[in-house]
C-alpha cells in the first residue's frame, strides 16, 4: 500500500531576541541554530548573521509564536509533528522472564548489516532488565492492534496475556498479528541524554500486508492520520 502526504507551506520566520531588535529571515534561509549562539545564514544579507547570545529566540509563523529555548513540553509537541508507527519491544531475562513495552522510537539503522535501533528511557521500569538482556523483537503493530498498544503501556498488569505470543530468536517472546518483526541481537547500547540507543542486529523478521498504527499529535491514528475512535 502506498502513502501519501500532503505537501507542507514553506513558513516565513523572525527570529526574535526579547531584549533587543528582531531580525527578520525570509523562507529562503537556510538554516536556525537554537541556543546560546543561535545564528543564520541568510541569502538577503549575503552572508552568515550572528545573533550572538540568544538564549530567548521566539519563531514566528503567520502570527503564531513558538517559543524556541529548551522547554521538555514544547520540544515533545513540536517532535509529536513527525508521524511515526508504534512498536512493542519485547526481551526475555536469563531467568526466563518476559517482558517489553510500547516504543515509537524506533528507526532504520543499515542494510549491510542489517541494524534497527529504539530508544529506551533510563526511567523507564524495564530500563535494568534490558541492561541485561542480549536479545530483543521489534513488533511493528498493526492498525487493528491497539489494544495491544495500550496493553504494554499499562503498568501493574500482564502485559503478556491473551496475546498468544510464540518464541523467537533467543526465546524472545514474538507477538501475533503485527504489520512487521524484527528478532535481534543487542549490538550496541549508546548514551543519549536522559534515553539509552538500543542498536540491534537483525536476525530475522517477518513482514506482512497489514496497514500499521500509527501516534501523531499525541493520538493513535490510522494509516491515513485519522484519530482512532
Amino acid at each position: 500500500m502506498r502513502w501519501f502526504c500532503p505537501a507542507l507551506p514553506l513558513v516565513h520566520m523572525n527570529l526574535v531576541h526579547r531584549a533587543g531588535p528582531s531580525i527578520s529571515l525570509s523562507s529562503s534561509s537556510t538554516r536556525t541554530y537554537i541556543g546560546d549562539k543561535a545564528s543564520a545564514q541568510c541569502k538577503a544579507h549575503g552572508s552568515p548573521i550572528r545573533c550572538g547570545h540568544f538564549r530567548n529566540v521566539v519563531i514566528n509563523t503567520g502570527g503564531k509564536k513558538m517559543s524556541a529555548v529548551h522547554d521538555s513540553k514544547q520540544f515533545r509537541g513540536a517532535l509529536s509533528a513527525f508521524a511515526t508507527g508504534i512498536t512493542v519491544v519485547t526481551s526475555r531475562s536469563s531467568e526466563g522472564q518476559d517482558f517489553g513495552l510500547t516504543a515509537t522510537s524506533f528507526n532504520s539503522v543499515s542494510l549491510d548489516p542489517p541494524m534497527i535501533l529504539w530508544s529506551l528511557d533510563r526511567k523507564s521500569s524495564n530500563a535494568e532488565a534490558f541492561a541485561k538482556t542480549g536479545a530483543f523483537a521489534v513488533h511493528v503493530l498493526a492498525s487493528d492492534q491497539e489494544h495491544v498498544c495500550k496493553q504494554f503501556s499499562t503498568k501493574g498488569i500482564d502485559r503478556f496475556a491473551g496475546l498468544g505470543c510464540g518464541r523467537g530468536y533467543a526465546e524472545v517472546p514474538v507477538i501475533p498479528g503485527c504489520a512487521a518483526v524484527f528478532e535481534c541481537r543487542i549490538a550496541h547500547r549508546y548514551e543519549g541524554g536522559d534515553h539509552v540507543i538500543m542498536v540491534g542486529e537483525v536476525h530475522s523478521f517477518t513482514s506482512g500486508q497489514k496497514d500499521p498504527l500509527v501516534f501523531y499529535r499525541g493520538k493513535i491514528c490510522d494509516p491515513f492520520l485519522q484519530p482512532n475512535a
